[in-house]
């Protein structure tokens, strides 16, 4: 009984894994993050198939292969200091909230010596 079943979950698998992917149209969300990224998709060759963002539809020819490259989202805080604070500085505190809060405890350790 149980190598039976194994045997055929090993072909299922099999079978799954031969299965060419058909994929034709590409829908990518943007559920958690604060701002949206800009995709870039290329041809294997290096010319520039789309330009995309986070929350775009992507309509690809199955015959083919791609490169999909994710822009780095960046501000200026001289320029625009609320986009700078929403895409980089809360993002970053958040994200090591707990590093920042080690280096804080040491420093107020180290000036009360």
């Amino acid at each position: 009984m149980k190598n039976g079943l194994l045997i055929l979950a090993l072909v299922a698998l099999i079978f799954m894994a031969a299965m060419p992917a058909q994929a034709r149209t590409i829908t990518m969300s943007n559920p958690g993050g604060i701002a949206e990224r800009d995709i870039v998709v290329y041809w294997p060759n290096g010319t520039m198939y789309g330009y995309y963002n986070s929350s775009s539809v992507i309509t690809l020819d199955n015959a083919s292969d791609y490169f999909f490259t994710m822009r780095p989202v960046s501000s200026n805080p001289l320029e625009d200091p609320i986009d700078w604070l929403d895409n980089t500085a809360f993002p970053f505190v958040t994200s090591n909230v707990i590093g920042i809060f080690l280096i804080v405890l040491l420093a107020a350790y180290w000036k009360m010596r």
